[in-house]
């Protein structure tokens, strides 16, 4: 029983550690300018979100990975010609509250939020970022400040970032989401368990079918005994065959 229970804890650790990874390595791929620019807009006003300004809101999705920015629209350029905008409602994916996400945003500066939840095949872990964008002293460029208030490892590009590029920035989320996370850390544990197991399975069917013990595999033709002679392990009828 012990032995069992130990089995069953130790595939669903390793289950989960191959959640983590494999939800951490969708959200370190690389996001291109080329990709981001080919998203889903969205536009929702102080109205809807019941907070003291207007939303630009982008999502980007692929497999594995999803992406929700928000920027604050006093500031922002809205839509360029030709952009197609979608109802932010249906932008914002079910686990994220953008009323409770907005709350972050102060409406005096250059600011924004950036939602991302990564995993496969269920979305398992999430993360979030806040940029402050405050002007250069004798200058007309804005530089980013990153707001302590964050649930992920944000990894910045080596080179010089802007607006735009923000779009790259590489976020490692940390918050487990519910029931994604579990969702994937059992089907990851059950497919540990039938790669660990099959081996063994397909060892005692050839030992049952040649006649042999199939625990340590001693020839049991013609044995009358209701025990292996070698190991002790109890026969069945099919076993002595």
């Amino acid at each position: 029983m012990k032995r069992n229970l130990f089995k069953l804890v130790l595939f669903l650790f390793l289950g989960a550690l191959i959640t983590i990874g494999i939800s951490w390595s969708f959200s370190y791929r690389q996001i291109t300018s080329s990709i981001w620019s080919n998203i889903d807009r969205g536009y929702t006003s102080r109205r809807h979100t019941g907070t003291s300004h207007d939303l630009q809101l982008y999502r980007f999705k692929r497999i594995g990975v999803i992406r929700i920015r928000a920027t604050v629209a006093n500031w922002a350029s809205l839509y360029l010609p030709g952009d197609t905008v979608i109802p932010a409602d249906s932008l914002i994916p079910l686990w994220m509250s953008l009323d409770d996400e907005t709350q972050r945003i102060q409406d005096t500066v250059r600011n924004e939020i950036v939602v991302e939840a990564s995993g496969w095949p269920a979305l398992a872990l999430r993360g979030r970022f806040i940029v402050v964008w405050r002007k250069k002293t004798g200058s007309s460029k804005y530089e980013p400040i990153i707001e302590r208030e964050r649930t992920g490892i944000l990894i910045l590009p080596s080179k010089n970032v802007d607006h735009e590029m923000l779009a790259t920035w590489r976020l490692i989320p940390l918050s487990p989401m519910w029931p994604g996370f579990a969702i994937n850390t059992i089907i990851y544990a059950v497919i540990l368990w039938i790669l660990w197991s099959s081996p063994f399975a397909a060892r005692r069917m050839i030992r049952r079918k040649r006649g042999h013990c199939i625990k340590c595999g001693y020839d049991l033709r013609n044995v009358e005994h209701e025990k292996c002679p070698e190991c002790g392990y109890e026969l069945t009828a099919s076993a002595k065959l």
